[in-house]
């Protein structure tokens, strides 16, 4: 079998990673590599779980230092957010309990977040809106971006 090399390309492209992390005209964009588990669905001991979490977490932060801009995001943090998470998965989660289970998985991402200054926090008083969104990809991981509220 002989492919193109316009065909090789769109099958390097489809495996390929988004950008990395960055924050360019006040979007911040953190690019986050990893298998995404649903831990409503695991029968874990609670260690697993805890070392999953933190692993997960550890992988955000290093996404966010690698954008470079914790400082400025600290200074603003306060201000309400748009944060949305794109989780690319190799099945996609089921859709009885699509919402919670995918904010479940990314629930150490949204915590990361706030440790690190770029979020005031992830309660509903402080004002920040999350929305979430999956996709059937080769790359496995999460794209979080986040932006001003009213940026759009």
């Amino acid at each position: 079998m002989r492919i193109t090399p316009a065909e090789l390309t769109a099958l390097r492209a489809k495996r390929a990673a988004p950008t990395p992390s960055s924050w360019r005209g006040g979007v911040l964009t953190v690019v986050v590599p990893g298998v995404l588990k649903n831990p409503l669905n695991a029968r874990w001991h609670y260690y697993t779980r805890a070392r999953w979490s933190r692993t997960w977490h550890e992988k955000t932060a290093g996404a966010i230092l690698e954008a470079d801009q914790r400082q400025a995001w600290r200074a603003i943090s306060a201000l309400p957010r748009h944060v949305h998470f794109h989780a690319y998965v190799q099945r996609l989660f089921d859709s009885d309990g699509l919402q919670a289970a995918l904010h479940a998985a990314l629930k150490p991402c949204r915590d990361a977040l706030v440790v690190y200054g770029v979020l005031s926090g992830d309660a509903e008083r402080d004002g920040h809106v999350f929305t979430c969104q999956q996709e059937k990809s080769a790359w496995r991981g999460v794209v979080v971006t986040v932006r001003a509220r009213g940026l759009r």
